[in-house]
């Protein structure tokens, strides 16, 4: 007797399960893939309140950053996915997984951020000065990376993923720069663009 009791205690919360998302007649989930197609750059001015795109040729080097912006698309490799058991709370209620789920298709491997012109003493033309710049929370690039490779796509907002990195060691000098921003992906392919001559003063 008290073996039938656990067992019907260990296998209560299944059942409950079964007969609520039975009830709630919840959809099949389907997962997709989304790929990233092409990126742009442009110079943004942090020096107010909010960071903005540069309207002019100089900032203040202690206010600058670029802002990536990626286009995103649906990718072509697409399945449904029945998992074995239900991913809802055991409650009284309805908690279906999502409908629908969009994720990378082709995860980032590395991003850099190479200045064209001379940087400073430890940073000549050509060089990655990636660490020298963070999000606008305060993330650095690996972490970004993570971050970025777990996104989720949403069709009606995440067409274009915009990001913003802030120059948080800025040249000892003022002069013009330039940089290239580069994303490489586990796929072999490659992604990039240069921003437009600034003057950093």
């Amino acid at each position: 007797m008290k073996i039938k009791r656990i067992l019907f205690f260990l296998f209560l919360p299944l059942l409950l399960d079964v007969l609520i998302v039975g009830c709630c007649d919840c959809p099949t989930p389907e997962y997709f893939n989304y790929s990233n197609c092409t990126l742009s750059l442009q110079n943004i001015d942090n020096a107010g309140a909010d960071a903005i795109i540069a309207t002019g040729d100089t900032i203040l080097k202690e206010a600058y950053g670029i802002q990536l912006t990626i286009e995103r698309s649906e990718g072509i490799c697409s399945h449904q996915n029945l998992p074995l058991f239900s991913s809802s709370v055991y409650a009284f209620g309805c908690h279906c997984s999502p409908a629908l789920t969009i994720t990378p298709q082709d995860s980032a491997t590395s991003l850099q951020i190479i200045t064209v012109n001379p940087f400073d003493q430890n940073h000549g033309a050509g060089t990655d000065i990636s660490g020298y710049f963070k999000t606008e929370g305060f993330i650095d690039i690996n972490e970004f990376l993570t971050e970025f490779n777990q996104q989720q796509y949403e069709p009606e907002i995440r067409t274009k993923f915009r990001i913003n990195f802030l120059l948080m060691t800025p040249p000892p000098i003022s002069g013009n720069h330039q940089l290239e921003l580069i994303i490489n992906f586990a796929d072999g392919r490659t992604l990039k663009d240069t921003t437009s001559i600034v003057y950093l003063q």
